[in-house]
């Protein structure tokens, strides 16, 4: 978990970043080989259109997300909430710059596909993570409380 705690802590500072995945891939095997190291990690990008220009400014805005598996299919805010689906999951969790979390866990046996999560202006920021029910995780991007309330 190195890699989100030091976004986390990035953000904590200050910057307002982006939460990125990717994979390092140097196997020679095909994908499926469980030994294979490839497809490991990857953003999942918010676009109009499957075209150059559109992907390039999704990217720019921060509309993506970063994945192992895990795919978040809605996500939006609306007074006061923010509503989230997605595949299959064991886990839906929310973390704030403050460390204020909210978190909806999965019985045994049971899987999650939504989830509503109350944000308060004091937030400052807030993130969102999804355990796929295999351990695969999805990651979003830090959303600014003044950018959603449209504060000064």
């Amino acid at each position: 978990r190195y890699e989100t705690d030091f976004y986390y802590y990035l953000l904590r500072l200050g910057n307002r970043i982006f939460c990125t995945a990717a994979d390092d891939n140097h196997s020679v095997l095909p994908p499926e080989d469980r030994r294979s190291d490839c497809c490991g990690g990857f953003v999942m990008v918010k676009a109009p259109e499957l075209q150059y220009n559109a992907i390039i400014e999704a990217l720019l805005k921060g509309t993506f997300y970063a994945s192992t598996g895990a795919e978040i299919n809605e996500l939006y805010f609306a007074d006061g909430k923010v509503y989230l689906s997605c595949s299959a999951a064991r886990s839906i969790c929310m973390t704030t710059r403050y460390r204020r979390a909210e978190g909806y866990f999965a019985a045994e046996g049971d899987r999650l596909t939504e989830a509503v999560f109350n944000i308060l202006p004091t937030d400052e920021y807030i993130r969102f993570e999804v355990e796929g029910i295999h351990g695969e995780r999805a990651f979003t991007n830090a959303f600014y409380t003044d950018e959603l309330f449209d504060q000064p």
